[in-house]
């Protein structure tokens, strides 16, 4: 039996978007949230920020950030934290890895545990010493449990 699939406007750009991200034009992914004001869930924007970590493309992730503010959604660096630290990782930018720590504290933003864990792994992998504050970040999160899951 076949199902018959009455898509709307929002369904046809939410392909769009991914078939754009899966043949790794992220441009045009990008001119779609421009134009159309798509804004999905959480999971669509992780799939975008995973896919161009991969390629370190840190750009594209800041730019998706900024659109999605300009579209007024619920941003939060959970979100594309530990994307941009494995593009960072992937440039072996690590003093671009720890301005991103900086800007999400002066954002205002407590980061997770997980992206501490993440960041204090690229620093020992690449020889470098862990800056004092990062410890104390690191153990702050960790009695905090600030690991919750966002959708």
């Amino acid at each position: 039996m076949r199902r018959s699939m009455n898509m709307n406007e929002s369904d046809l750009q939410h392909i769009r978007f991914f078939a754009h991200i899966r043949a790794g034009d992220l441009e045009e992914a990008q001119k779609i949230l421009q134009e159309t004001g798509f804004v999905g869930k959480n999971r669509s924007f992780s799939v975008f920020a995973n896919s161009c970590a991969r390629q370190g493309e840190v750009e594209k992730i800041f730019t998706m950030m900024d659109l999605l503010k300009e579209m007024d959604s619920k941003l939060k660096y959970r979100l594309f934290g530990i994307p941009l630290l494995i593009a960072y990782g992937k440039r072996n930018d690590l003093d671009g890895a720890l301005a991103l720590l900086e800007r999400i504290k002066r954002d205002g933003v407590e980061p997770t545990s997980r992206f501490l864990t993440l960041l204090t792994s690229l620093l020992s992998e690449a020889g470098r010493e862990l800056p004092q504050g990062v410890l104390a970040d690191v153990k702050r999160a960790d009695e905090t449990g600030s690991d919750e899951e966002h959708d």
